[in-house]
């Protein structure tokens, strides 16, 4: 009974607070966030506008899929803890102020190593994507002293 009466007493965060608080402990902003998840743009802009009344189950999966550390509770009914860890007492403190999960790794250095991740794919594209302009710079240069020679 005490149980059922602190479920009910406990905050509870809209949907748009959720992807908030998701957005943050991941690094990533909405677009990011999305396209990791695979789920089209207008149903976070939805969420963050307060037209979406909560997550959906397919959303909430796809969101579990990529970060199985976040609990169905917190995505389905907005109550918090976010990391299972934290609703399980599986979470110690360390002596620096950080949050320990399991294996020893923090929370924040879980966020850094994949913001860390992330912009290495993002450097990779980016080196791929100059790789190809120069190859097309290189193949006009070329042209233009073929035609500069036959002059």
């Amino acid at each position: 009974m005490i149980e059922n009466q602190k479920d009910k007493n406990q905050k509870r965060l809209s949907p748009s607070q959720i992807i908030d608080e998701i957005l943050y402990y991941t690094g990533l902003n909405a677009t990011q966030f999305v396209k990791k998840i695979g789920v089209n743009t207008n149903a976070i802009s939805d969420i963050k506008k307060g037209q979406a009344k909560k997550i959906t189950d397919n959303m909430s999966r796809k969101i579990r899929k990529i970060f199985p550390e976040i609990s169905d509770e917190f995505l389905k009914n907005g109550i918090p803890p976010m990391l299972i860890s934290e609703q399980s007492g599986d979470m110690h403190h360390n002596q620096a102020g950080g949050d320990i999960i399991g294996n020893g790794a923090t929370k924040n250095d879980n966020t850094d190593l994949q913001k860390l991740l992330d912009t290495i794919a993002m450097l990779s594209e980016t080196n791929k994507t100059l790789s190809e302009t120069n190859r097309q710079q290189s193949e006009q240069i070329a042209k233009l002293i073929d035609k500069i020679t036959q002059l």
